[in-house]
């Protein structure tokens, strides 16, 4: 005969789990965006490597002597988002068989094969690519 009481409190406890499975809820959305967000900027970096690899696998061999310095430096990233993309150029010493810093007038200019390294930084772990230039 006294069920106001217990009915309410069952009022209660249903708005309790209602209220923590829309909490649940809502916190695996967002946690499901922040990792989309961060495969498609590591995707995009990679797709942006992957056009650099391709404009200066089409590019005829530069010495490193050149006074042209070398390869364009990459032209910068459409969205403020995505990160820069750098390159390192480094050379083939047959004598040593290492590869050297291609520096301007200060490498051989007979030495034929550069290693040119494309870099790029996204949540502090560096993505990279490689394009071999052979004379």
């Amino acid at each position: 005969m006294n069920e106001k009481g217990s009915s309410l409190l069952e009022v209660v406890i249903a708005m309790l789990i209602l209220g923590l499975s829309v909490a649940v809820l809502v916190g695996g959305l967002f946690i499901s965006r922040l990792v989309s967000d961060r495969a498609s900027l590591r995707a995009a970096a990679l797709q942006q490597i992957a056009a650099v690899s391709e404009e200066l696998t089409s590019m005829p061999f530069v010495p490193c002597n050149d006074p042209n310095n070398i390869y364009p430096t990459p032209a910068p990233a459409t969205s403020p988002v995505l990160p820069k993309v750098s390159l390192t150029v480094e050379t083939l010493d047959v004598t040593t068989n290492t590869w050297l810093p291609c520096t301007g007038s200060a490498v051989d200019a007979k030495k034929g094969v550069q290693l040119v390294i494309i870099s790029s930084s996204v949540n502090g772990k560096v993505l990279t690519g490689n394009v071999v230039k052979i004379r």
